[in-house]
Order: C-alpha cells, then sequence, then structure tokens
C-alpha cells in the first residue's frame, strides 16, 4: 500500500532554501526543511499574485507569496481546482514539491481559499508554532545523537521521535555541524507582530492580556515577544492599562 505523508506546515522560503533530495523512482521525493524536518508533502499559505491555466485545461499554475518568499503551484489535469481562485485570493495549498529546470515548485494535490482574516492569522502563528516545535525536538535529537555514526544507531536512540524527523536531523548533520542547525529566523517583525496583535485580539476579556499569557499563546520565544511588545507600546499600537497588562489601542 502507497504510504500517505502527512503535510508539514511551513514558509514558503523554508522550501525554497532547504535542500532537495530527488529519489528517483523507487522512493519519493522530499525536501529536507533548514531546521531538519523531511517533508514530502507541505501545506503554505499565501496570496495568489498570478493565474494561468491553458487552453487544452490540462496544465495550469498559480503564484503565491507569504512575505517570505514565491512559489508557483503547479495542477496537472486538476485545473478546474483553479476555477474559483482569483488573484488577490489568500489560499492554503498542499502538495508535493518538486524541482525541474532550476525551479522548486509545488505540484498540487489541493487548494482551498481563506474566507476569512483571521483565519490567515490563525493559520500563520499555527506554521509558526510548528516550527518552534520541531526546532526543539531537532535540539533534543541532535543531542542525544552526539557520538553516533550510523543511521542505524541513531534510530534506536530515538525511536520515540517521528521517524521523518530523526532521519531528517540526520541529514541534516551531514550538511552541517550539529552546532549550526539553523535556527528558524523568527524576528520577522510581521509574522511576529501579526500573531502577538491576534493573541491579544482573541483573549481580551475587558482589562487586557496578561504579558505572561501572551508568552504562552503566541508559541514564540519570550525575548521575540517582549522586543515585538516593546515596540507595539513605543508605536501606540498598544498600552499598558496596568502593569503587566497589555491591551489594543
Amino acid at each position: 500500500m502507497k504510504k500517505r505523508w502527512p503535510a508539514v506546515r511551513c514558509r514558503i522560503r523554508d522550501i525554497i532554501a532547504g535542500h532537495y533530495v530527488s529519489s528517483g523512482d523507487l522512493s519519493p521525493s522530499y525536501v529536507l526543511l533548514p531546521y531538519g524536518m523531511k517533508a514530502y508533502k507541505t501545506m503554505v499559505y499565501g496570496v495568489v499574485t498570478q493565474t494561468y491555466v491553458n487552453d487544452e485545461k490540462t496544465y495550469g499554475f498559480v503564484v503565491i507569496e507569504d512575505g517570505t518568499g514565491r512559489i508557483r503551484a503547479k495542477f496537472f489535469q486538476k485545473t478546474k481546482l483553479v476555477d474559483e481562485i482569483n488573484k488577490g485570493d489568500c489560499v492554503a495549498v498542499i502538495g508535493r514539491v518538486r524541482e525541474y529546470a532550476d525551479e522548486r515548485y509545488i505540484v498540487v494535490d489541493g487548494i482551498r481559499k481563506m474566507r476569512k482574516v483571521d483565519e490567515e492569522l490563525v493559520f500563520r502563528m499555527d506554521v509558526m508554532k510548528s516550527i518552534l516545535n520541531i526546532i526543539k525536538k531537532v535540539r533534543e535529537i541532535a543531542d542525544k545523537i552526539k557520538g553516533s555514526e550510523t543511521l542505524e544507531e541513531v534510530m534506536k536512540l530515538c525511536s520515540s521521535y517521528p521517524k521523518e524527523l530523526v532521519e531528517g536531523t540526520y541529514e541534516l548533520r551531514s550538511h552541517l555541524e550539529s552546532s549550526k542547525i539553523e535556527e528558524v529566523e523568527v524576528e520577522d517583525r510581521r509574522d511576529a507582530r501579526e500573531i502577538i496583535l491576534n493573541v491579544i485580539k482573541n483573549n481580551d476579556e475587558g482589562d487586557g492580556v496578561d504579558y505572561t499569557t501572551i508568552v504562552q499563546l503566541a508559541g514564540l520565544p519570550e525575548s521575540v515577544v517582549e522586543k515585538t511588545l516593546d515596540e507595539l507600546l513605543e508605536e501606540g499600537t498598544c498600552y499598558e492599562p496596568k502593569p503587566g497588562k497589555i491591551k489594543l489601542v
């Protein structure tokens, strides 16, 4: 039976910056994301900036951008999926990453239009939380496998972790020193700002939101939350009705 791979939520730049592995006909190809996850299938979101379908309706694509990069999502014999997608729409795309002629793209399995701004913000927050959770596990695995030489040894040591993550961390170590495993750049100001503003908006019962609650729910490093809140307070987007409470203006 053909294995069904779960879709890994990520940003477009993670796909572009990752290491693409073409495994041939016998094994599925995948992209090794910069922070150590093997992604056979990905889920990304973004704004549609271009659409195209040929006259025969056998091929089409949409170009999407998410603020971190842009990528083409291609449709082969599934062009009906593009019928209700227009330039300017915000969409979530699930598909397999492929590479041809120096272009990395997504072969679409499914595409869904996001109908509410809040849905986009929640999706972005979920992506960041997923990435940070992966990074945490990669660091744990990297610590466990120090001194281990073979993949078989590594798999035994890390049997409690997802197989794709253990294999990805092992492969990443072969490309980089384990101490240089890439950490996601959560200092993307737009991502951090929107995540934090969304947390405050959805959890304010009238007197603001506790600082500790914002840190817990945002899923970002506390240093990023603190720096972003300082900026929001300084520019007047938020204020403190009382010490330790943050409220939108």
